[in-house]
Formats: C-alpha cells, sequence, structure tokens
C-alpha cells in the first residue's frame, strides 16, 4: 500500500462524511426553514425525496469507508448503490415534471389561473 492509497482512502472517508452530513443538514434546515411546507409543495417534496435517495445512495460508501466489505455483503451494496442511482434519475424526472406542471405556463408566456 503507498502513501497515496492511503491519502485517497482517507480523503474518500472524509468526503463521504460531508456529503451525508451536508444533505442531512440541508433536509433539516429546509424543513425547519419552511415550517415543513417543504414536505407538502410538490416541488418541494420532490426535492427532499430526490435528496433522501442522494443519502440512500452514499450509505453504501459510509459503510465501506469504515469496514472491508467483501463477497455477498459487497455484492449487495453495489445493487443498492445502482438501485439508488436509478432511483435519483427517476426522481429527477419527476421533479422536472413537477417543477414544468407548477412554472409551465410562467415559463411560456401564458398567464395561470390566478393571474388571469
Amino acid at each position: 500500500m503507498t502513501i497515496t492509497t492511503v491519502l485517497q482512502d482517507e480523503v474518500f472517508r472524509y468526503l463521504v462524511i460531508f456529503a451525508v452530513a451536508a444533505t442531512t443538514i440541508f433536509l433539516v434546515l429546509f424543513t425547519i426553514l419552511t415550517k415543513g411546507r417543504a414536505w407538502r409543495d410538490p416541488i418541494g417534496r420532490a426535492l427532499m425525496i430526490t435528496d433522501l435517495f442522494v443519502l440512500g445512495q452514499t450509505m453504501p460508501f459510509l459503510i465501506a469507508a469504515f469496514w472491508m466489505m467483501h463477497g455477498t455483503v459487497n455484492l449487495v451494496a453495489g445493487w443498492t448503490w445502482i438501485g439508488f442511482e436509478g432511483l435519483i434519475g427517476l426522481a429527477y424526472l419527476w421533479l422536472a415534471i413537477v417543477f414544468f406542471r407548477e412554472n409551465g405556463s410562467k415559463i411560456n408566456g401564458v398567464p395561470t389561473k390566478e393571474q388571469q
């Protein structure tokens, strides 16, 4: 094991912890600052669910950063990561659809029902 490999492992550990902490802080603060409205608003809910999927995707990396994984555990972690990658893609597609449904008429210059 070279010094570069050890340094990469340490940097990886800290970056995974940072990513999990930052995403968790965002979820908590966004919920608090919006007084829970983020979960009732379609765009906010889509954003929050997408971030929960991002947290789920980083969990195998967080576990792997501190415990050696091999064999079946590594296979399950790999498929978990792939599954969450797919869920994140679907969540962003859902977010785009919801955002366009909520704001599409504003983007196209057509007045919304409230503006008429």
